[in-house]
């Protein structure tokens, strides 16, 4: 069971396929325009995190309804270890939303 705060949630993409653009843009500016990829790309890779059954996988923080941050499950990422999946990537909130503890990891009874 997870325990969020009233007015936190997190939702997969593909219960949310309209914050497909979103999650796109933030991805591409903090991680994928550096490493050559278009906005494009991006974009297009983000409906295989809505039909994959572990990994890729996106998920969106939402806070209040709005769109606040985003994590995701990739493939392996290291290639001397392939036994080490899934990975957590793409872990981004908006500036906005920084130093709140919205992805701050609790454990249960804290």
């Amino acid at each position: 069971m997870h325990d969020h705060p009233p007015g936190i949630q997190i939702i997969s993409t593909a219960d949310r396929p309209d914050l497909d653009r979103i999650a796109a843009q933030w991805l591409w500016d903090a991680f994928w325009r550096e490493d050559g990829y278009s906005f494009d790309e991006t974009l297009a890779a983000m409906p295989e995190s809505i039909t994959a059954h572990v990994a890729p996988r996106t998920g969106i923080r939402l806070c209040d309804g709005m769109p606040v941050g985003t994590a995701s499950l990739a493939e392996p990422d290291l290639r001397e270890r392939p036994d080490l999946s899934p990975w957590l990537a793409g872990v981004l909130v908006v500036p906005e939303a920084r130093g709140e503890g919205l992805v701050a990891h609790r454990q249960a009874g804290t």
